[in-house]
């Protein structure tokens, strides 16, 4: 962390703090693109072929998605502590968003006008896990939880495989907790446009949520022409 004093603060730095949330895209727009474009074509065919052109994982349309049977052996596969601490910050998210009013109310703000607001949950939603140097399972409860407490009918998760074609067990798990109707081993550019046209295997979302790196960024602006997203995510 730096510390600036009033005194010695100059214009340049104000400039360059000012400008350090913002990420130019220009340079993923043509790789992004061709892949959304690729994924609208062939569907799950491109998806095989992009997860194992970037994630070195040889999958078949049949494995994207994760089985059951998967999901299950996944919590054989943390330990205690780490699950316990899954379910109880699972338990605290929820906690916070049951609180939040949902549904509808209305009040008579002068004799004869009345105002109020709606609440209505969207049918489906689709929730990206990003793939670092670490698992991201809070990602998956922060924003599967909110959208099952909503009421949303359909959560969908898609995370980028590892090597091997398995998904990390961590963010298995915490879909499981969390209330995910299903998750795909997809990652990158592919998985938003698959979420966001549907392929025959991933189905198509209201909306598209969670964050990714710029090609993730990138692709989630290009398609919000035809899909609602929360936000583009900036850099941390």
């Amino acid at each position: 962390m730096m510390v600036v004093d009033s005194c010695e603060f100059e214009k340049k730095r104000l400039a360059k703090i000012l400008q350090r949330g913002r990420i130019d895209l220009t340079p993923a727009l043509k790789v992004v693109d061709r892949i959304i474009a690729d994924v609208k074509e062939k569907g799950d065919k491109a998806l095989v072929y992009y997860t194992k052109k970037f994630d070195k994982a040889n999958l078949t349309a049949s494995r994207l998605r994760v089985t059951e049977e998967e999901i299950k052996d996944s919590y054989k596969r943390l330990g205690k502590t780490y699950l316990n601490s899954l379910k109880r910050t699972a338990k605290n998210i929820a906690k916070f968003h049951r609180a939040q009013p949902v549904g509808a109310w209305s009040l008579e703000v002068v004799e004869g006008a009345t105002a109020g607001q709606v609440t209505r949950p969207l049918s489906s939603v689709g929730v990206y896990v990003p793939r670092g140097e670490a698992p991201y399972p809070s990602t998956v409860l922060m924003c599967v939880i909110p959208a099952k407490i909503a009421g949303v009918n359909r959560i969908v998760v898609c995370s980028p495989p590892r090597s091997g074609g398995d998904v990390d067990p961590a963010v298995l798990v915490a879909a499981d907790i969390a209330g995910a109707s299903e998750v795909y081993r997809a990652g990158g550019a592919q998985a938003i446009a698959a979420m966001a046209y549907g392929t025959r295997t991933v189905p198509k979302v209201e909306k598209i949520v969670g964050p990714g790196n710029i090609f993730v960024t990138t692709a989630k602006i290009q398609v919000s022409r035809d899909v609602a997203i929360e936000f583009p995510a900036g850099p941390s």
